[in-house]
C-alpha cells in the first residue's frame, strides 16, 4: 500500500531500548520536487550500504528514544523507507548471498556461516552490472567461503577474512593483505571514498556500483573510541518478551532455553524431561545493548561521509543509495540466542531507498520487501537483463505506485547447523497480519501462530486455538505452496538421520530355546532402522543388548517400564516407555529406531519417543544377545524397516 503524499502514518514500533512500549509517529513528508538534473532514463550509479545485525527498531527515524543516527535519519526523511522489510534467512552468509543473487538460501547453496562459498554457477548483480559497463567495487565484510581474496564481479576489492576485527584489522586490497591501524568502520569508509575519488580523478564517466558491507554491528560489539560510553547513563530496559516463559510454545524452544543452544548442551541433556514452561532468567545484558547502540554510531558517520562525498562530486542525483541490514538481532527476547529463528527482532530489518529525483522524499511504504528483491531491483533500474531466473522481484514498480499484484506474504527458512543443535531447522510464512512458524524436525506440536499486528512481541501462540484453525490451515497452505514454488530442499549438512523405508518389511521371529540367551550378529543392525516386537512381563531385567557401550543398544525393564537406550557416534537416546500391565502375564512392547532416527518405545497404543534424532549404529563385532535375564521372554519379532 502506497501512502498518499502529505499523509501522516503512525507506526507502532516496539523498542527494546525503551522504558516500556514506545509508540512513535513517523511522518510521511510532503513529496520533494524531482531534481531538474535527473535523467530517469540514464544509467544510475548504485551504492548498496549493508550493516551487520542491525535490527529494524534501533535507529532514530524508527522511533528509538535516544540513539543518534542523523545521517541515516536523513536518508529516511529524504528517501523512501519500507516498514515491512525482511530477510529470507536471518544469518550473515545466507542473507548476503541472497542479496547478491536474488535467490533463497536453498537455491544458492550458502546455507550456513561455516565456510560455504557462493558457487560459480550463480550470477550476482555486480557480475551483471560489470558486464554491462558499470565500474564495481566491494568494500567490507564478505564472509562467504575462506579467505579474503577478491571475488568475481568486482573491479576493486577491499575485504578481510571471516568476521575480521574491529581494531587494527588485516585488510585485503585487490589481493594484497596488510594490517592497518585504526577502527574498521572508519577504515572501510576511507577506502570507499578513496575509490570514488580515484574514479573522479581519472575522469571515469562510466556508472558505478559501490557495495559497502560493514562489520558493525556484529558481536562482539566494540564502539569507536569517540563513541565509547556515550550511552552509559541512558535508560535501557528489558523488552516485554524477555519475560517469555515459552509456555504453549514448541518443545524444542523450551528444551534449548532449559539446557542451552549448543550441540554439546543439547546432547548432554537429550534424555532429560522438558518443563512445560521455562522461567526467564533476569535480563542482565544492558551493557551489551549499550555497546551495540554505540557501535551503530560509527555506521551513521559512514553514511554521512559517503553522502557528503557523492554530493561533493555532483553525482548524488545520479545515484541510488540503498540502506539495509543482513538480518536483525535479539537481545533476550523469548530467551533466544541471537538471530536465526523467525522472531520479528531477528528477521525484520531497516530498508531505505534514497535516490533524489527517483523516489518520493519522506514516503513510508508498508509493502513487503525482501533481501532477495535487491538484485532484481538494481537490474531493473539499470535496464539490463538477468533477473528472470531470480526468486526476488523488482520493487521499482512499488516505489512508483504501480505494483497492484505485489506479494501479500513471504517465505522464511533457516537450516540447523551442526554446532547449534538447539536452534532447529525453521520454516515460516508471514503476512502483514499473521506469522506461521513450523519446526519440521521437532516433536509435535511443532507449530507457532501469531497475530503479529496485534501481538507484536509474539507472546501468545495461537496454533492450538480452535478459533484460529481456519487461519492456521490457510498459512499452512501458503507455506506448502512457497516450498513447492521455490523447490525447497534441505541441504545435506542440515538433514537429520533418516532411512529409506523398506517396502513390505516383514518381521522375522527369533525363537528362543528355553531360558538360554540367543546370540545373533550385531552387524545386522548397522545402518538400519529397526523394530523389536516383544511380549514382556512386568518383572525387571535386561531383555536384549547389542554392540559396545559406545555403539550399541539395550532394552530392559526397570520399575515395570520398558527402557530402550541406544548409543551411536557419541549420542545417547534413552526412552522410558509407558508402564507394563502388571496384572497380565505379558504385555506387547515395540521398541527401536524409526525412519527419522528417533528411538521409541510403544506399549499397546501408547508411545513415547526421543525428541531428538540420532545416527544409526555402526557395524560392530559384538553379538546381539536376546533374552539375557528375562525368563518370561519366549520370542522376539525383529523387523528391519529402513536402511
Amino acid at each position: 500500500m502506497r501512502l498518499p503524499n502529505g499523509a501522516r502514518r503512525v507506526l507502532e514500533l516496539f523498542l527494546l531500548a525503551s522504558p516500556g512500549l514506545v509508540a512513535c509517529a513517523v511522518a510521511s513528508a510532503p513529496r520533494a520536487p524531482l531534481a531538474d538534473s535527473v535523467d530517469e532514463s540514464a544509467r544510475p550509479n548504485f551504492v548498496v550500504f549493508l550493516v551487520d545485525d542491525l535490527r529494524f527498531d534501533m535507529l532514530g527515524f524508527a522511533g528509538h528514544p535516544f540513539v543518534e543516527t542523523p545521517h541515516i535519519d536523513r536518508l529516511a526523511r529524504e528517501g523512501t523507507q519500507f516498514t515491512n522489510a525482511f530477510v529470507t534467512t536471518s544469518l550473515c552468509c545466507p542473507s548476503r548471498a541472497s542479496l547478491l543473487t536474488g535467490l533463497y538460501a536453498h537455491q544458492h547453496g550458502v546455507t550456513t556461516n561455516l565456510g560455504i562459498e557462493l558457487g560459480p554457477e550463480h550470477t550476482t548483480f555486480p557480475m551483471l552490472l560489470s558486464g554491462a559497463g558499470w565500474d564495481t567495487a566491494f568494500v567490507g565484510k564478505w564472509h562467504m567461503g575462506d579467505g579474503a581474496d577478491p571475488r568475481p564481479g568486482f573491479d576493486h576489492w577491499v575485504s578481510f577474512d571471516g568476521q575480521g576485527r574491529y581494531f587494527d584489522p588485516v585488510i585485503n586490497e585487490n589481493g594484497d593483505e596488510t594490517e592497518v591501524e585504526g577502527y574498521v568502520t572508519d577504515l572501510l569508509t576511507d577506502r570507499a571514498l578513496a575509490w570514488l575519488d580515484a574514479r573522479r580523478d581519472a575522469g571515469d564517466a562510466d556508472p558505478f556500483c559501490l557495495f559497502v558491507s560493514h562489520k558493525a554491528t556484529h558481536t562482539p560489539m566494540a564502539p569507536a573510541a569517540r563513541h565509547r560510553g556515550r550511552y552509559a547513563s541512558a535508560s535501557i530496559a528489558a523488552p516485554p518478551s524477555a519475560g517469555d516463559d515459552l509456555a504453549g510454545k514448541p518443545e524444542i524452544l523450551r528444551r534449548a532455553a532449559s539446557f542451552g543452544w549448543e550441540t554439546a548442551d543439547i546432547e548432554a541433556h537429550a534424555n532429560d524431561p522438558v518443563p512445560e514452561s521455562v522461567p526467564a532468567p533476569a535480563w542482565d545484558i544492558r551493557s551489551y545493548v549499550q555497546a551495540y547502540l554505540e557501535t551503530t554510531l560509527s555506521v551513521d558517520d559512514s553514511v554521512g561521509r559517503l553522502i557528503a562525498k557523492l554530493e561533493e562530486q555532483g553525482v548524488m542525483n545520479d545515484t541510488v543509495f540503498l540502506f539495509a541490514s543482513d538480518n536483525g538481532y535479539t537481545f533476550g527476547e523469548h530467551q533466544a540466542p541471537d538471530k536465526r529463528l523467525a522472531w520479528e527482532e531477528s528477521i525484520h530489518v531497516p530498508f531505505i531507498v534514497y535516490a533524489p529525483g527517483r523516489v518520493d522524499a519522506g514516503a513510508v511504504l508498508d509493502d513487503i520487501v525482501l533481501n532477495i528483491d535487491v538484485a532484481p531491483s538494481l537490474l531493473d533500474w539499470a535496464g539490463i537483463d538477468g533477473a528472470e531466473s531470480m526468486a526476488g522481484r523488482s520493487f521499482v514498480p512499488v516505489l512508483a505506485g504501480n505494483a497492484p499484484d505485489w506479494r501479500d506474504h513471504f517465505f522464511y527458512s533457516y537450516f540447523r547447523e551442526h554446532n547449534l543443535l538447539g536452534i532447529p531447522t525453521t520454516l515460516a510464512v508471514r503476512t502483514k497480519e499473521w506469522k506461521y512458524v513450523r519446526y519440521p524436525e521437532s516433536l509435535e506440536p511443532n507449530e507457532e501462530l501469531y497475530r503479529v499486528d496485534r501481538d507484536p512481541f509474539e507472546l501468545t501462540n495461537l496454533a492450538a486455538e480452535p478459533d484460529a484453525r481456519e487461519t492456521l490451515d490457510e498459512l499452512r497452505a501458503m507455506l506448502a505452496g512457497s516450498m513447492q514454488e521455490t523447490a525447497y530442499a534441505v541441504p545435506e549438512h542440515a538433514r537429520p538421520p533418516s532411512f529409506t523405508p523398506i517396502e513390505n518389511a516383514a518381521p522375522v521371529t527369533i525363537a528362543l530355546d528355553g531360558d538360554e540367551p540367543l546370540r545373533l550378529p550385531a552387524k545386522l543392525l548397522a545402518g538400519r532402522a529397526f523394530t523389536f516386537g516383544l511380549e514382556l512381563a512386568a518383572s525387571d531385567g535386561l531383555v536384549l543388548q547389542a554392540g559396545r557401550p559406545r555403539n550399541g543398544l539395550t532394552l530392559s525393564v526397570e520399575d515395570g517400564r520398558p527402557v530402550l537406550e541406544i548409543v551411536a557416534r557419541a549420542r545417547t537416546r534413552r526412552v522410558v516407555g509407558p508402564p507394563l500391565d502388571a496384572s497380565a502375564p505379558t504385555t506387547r512392547v515395540d521398541a527401536g529406531l524409526d525412519l527419522t532416527g528417533r528411538a521409541f518405545v510403544r506399549v499397546g497404543s501408547e508411545e513415547l519417543r526421543s525428541p531428538l534424532s540420532m545416527p544409526a549404529l555402526t557395524a560392530t563385532g559384538n553379538a546381539l544377545v536376546v533374552g539375557t535375564n528375562q525368563p518370561e521372554l519366549h520370542g522376539v519379532d525383529w523387523t528391519v524397516v529402513g536402511e
